[in-house]
Order: C-alpha cells, then structure tokens, then sequence
C-alpha cells in the first residue's frame, strides 16, 4: 500500500528519475546538454521551480525538484520539458528513433522518455533518504 504525504510548510520537493525512449544515449552528449539545459530554463521561466540537483548521464537523468507553494503541477512542467527537449534536438539535427504505432497514437516523439518516478520529499530529513536511495 502506497503511503502519500503532504507538506506540512507548503513545500514541495520532488525527486525524479526520467529514461530516455529505448534508454538511446543523447543526454550526456554536447548536443544533449544543451537541449536539456535550453528546454528546462525555458519551462522554468513560464513555470517556475526551484532545480535542487541534477544528475545526468547518457541515458537518463535524476533529479530534485521544490516546486512553488500551492503548485503540485510538476507533470505539466516536465511535458513541456520533454517537448522542447526534442523540438531543440530535433531542430539542431539530433535524430530520432523509430517509434510503434501506440507511441503514436498517444502523440509521444521518438526521444521522449519512457516513463519517470516521482518520490515526494517533505523536509531535509525526506531529502537526504531520497539521496540515500538514489546513490
């Protein structure tokens, strides 16, 4: 049984781990960083969050979120990152995989990721077990 928690001083740390479709090897590249880098601070403009830590290797990245006060809205933030990821690397002459019928039918592109966790974190103490689990 899941056991969800909410913050009890209005904050909301997140720790993500998201994989690149078919785990290709494009986010530690050159090319891949700067998508990455581009398409994060652009969402982070019209959606802010506070970027705690990253941690990227090739095939996918980890990292930690604070979101706003009263803002849950992380899904929506990370849509809008996958998307300007491949429209970034897509327009720089990044390719893109071959992708099935179903990832179509669902409008996912070939270098979005295949899925990703959210743990929420409520204090300092969630957050160094949050680093504990992820090392």
């Amino acid at each position: 049984m899941s056991i969800y928690r909410r913050s009890r001083d209005g904050r909301y740390l997140f720790f993500f781990s998201v994989v690149t479709h078919k785990r290709r090897q494009i986010l530690a590249t050159q090319l891949g960083r700067e998508c990455l880098r581009n398409a994060i601070e652009e969402v982070r403009t019209q959606h802010p969050f506070d970027l705690t830590a990253i941690v990227l290797l090739p095939d996918h990245l980890n990292t930690i979120w604070e979101l706003p006060q009263g803002d849950q809205d992380y899904s929506m933030r990370w849509r809008f990152i996958k998307s300007q990821f491949t429209k970034n690397w897509t327009a720089a002459g990044g390719t893109e995989a071959a992708v099935s019928q179903s990832r179509i039918q669902r409008r996912e592109r070939k270098s979005d990721s295949a899925g990703s966790m959210s743990i929420p974190s409520q204090d300092e103490a969630d957050l160094k077990d949050v680093w504990i689990i992820s090392t």
